[in-house]
């Protein structure tokens, strides 16, 4: 099986950044901000030995699964 990427929401994206690079030797390419939705923000983090990893970030993120974009695993 392959795993193109796996996405991650966060509201501390700048941190999950340094996180991803820091602890498993990632390499970031540069933000993505979206200009059709207003605050979404993004980094690819590629691992040597695995599937990329999508760290986004929207203002307001909620914290619990009752909404669809929420903090943690998105797909």
């Amino acid at each position: 099986m392959n795993i193109a990427h796996v996405a991650l929401w966060t509201r501390s994206l700048d941190a999950q950044v340094q996180f991803w690079e820091t602890v498993f030797g990632g390499r970031s390419n540069d933000r993505y901000v979206s200009k059709n939705r207003p605050g979404f923000k993004s980094h690819f983090i590629t691992l040597d030995d695995g599937p990329t990893i999508e760290l986004m970030t929207l203002p307001g993120l909620p914290s619990a699964p009752s909404h669809p974009e929420f903090v943690g695993w998105a797909h």
